[in-house]
């Protein structure tokens, strides 16, 4: 039992990380998006609407599934 509670303890330390990478990514697209339009300046590979869209929901997926493992264990705790 202890195995799976520090597997779902590092499980949902994961997602949050992956959850956190993921936002910092879309970030700084749009960041760089817009220096490059005040500059003029064509970036080499940035993401278009639907490519933004999956970052935005992958990242929604993994932070709301590190919640529920995260609830999960706190109610096997009590």
């Amino acid at each position: 039992m202890d195995r799976l509670l520090h597997r779902s303890a590092k499980l949902w330390r994961g997602l949050f990380t992956v959850s956190a990478v993921l936002l910092c990514l879309y970030a700084l697209n749009v960041i760089a998006g817009k220096v490059a339009g005040k500059l003029g300046v064509a970036l080499p590979f940035r993401l278009n609407d639907v490519g933004e869209f999956l970052v935005v929901l992958a990242c929604m997926v993994c932070f709301v599934t590190g919640m529920l493992v995260r609830e999960m264990l706190e109610a096997q705790g009590k």
